[in-house]
Parts: structure tokens; C-alpha cells; sequence
């Protein structure tokens, strides 16, 4: 896929008369859903006291060809989150 950048807009060439911007459109969605993920990922490491990268970390995971974002908690850590979830559950 041929690529051209004009004025700070990146416009995709795929087909010899195609103008779409499409490229950019994706990239910049791509971008929002990333930050929000970041958010929501730090909001968990609030609600649940530990650090975010360091005691509860976001990943990436693949599964039958899809990669998928998931918060992994460190072993050291699970049993204090575990006992903190099953006491706001009761």
C-alpha cells in the first residue's frame, strides 16, 4: 500500500484513484483506544492498592490470532487482591 503525506494528512493510495485518509483515521482511533485502555488500567491499580507495572501490569496476549489487552497481578500480590475483592463481594 502506497502512502503519500500531504499537509500532515496521510493520505492512502491503494488503488490508483483512491483519496481516502482512512490510514490516518485508524491510526488516530487506534491511538484514543490505547490511551483509554492506559486509564482504565491505572484506574484498577488505584482501586485496588498496587502499582501500576510494577505489582499488576497490562499485557498483551494472543489467542487464536488476536492479540487482546489483560491486567496480570503478580503472585506476591494475588492473595492480598483476592482477600480484598471477596470482602467487598459479601
Amino acid at each position: 500500500m502506497a502512502v503519500l503525506q500531504m499537509q500532515g494528512v496521510t493520505v492512502c493510495l491503494c488503488t490508483p484513484n483512491c483519496t481516502h485518509t482512512h490510514t490516518q483515521r485508524l491510526h488516530d482511533e487506534k491511538e484514543e483506544l490505547e490511551r483509554k485502555v492506559e486509564q482504565h488500567a491505572a484506574a484498577a491499580a488505584k482501586d485496588l492498592d498496587l502499582v501500576l507495572d510494577k505489582t499488576i501490569k497490562l499485557e498483551w496476549h494472543k489467542a487464536a490470532n488476536t492479540r487482546t489487552r489483560c491486567l496480570r497481578i503478580t503472585q506476591k500480590e494475588e492473595k492480598k487482591v483476592r482477600s480484598k475483592l471477596n470482602s467487598g463481594i459479601k
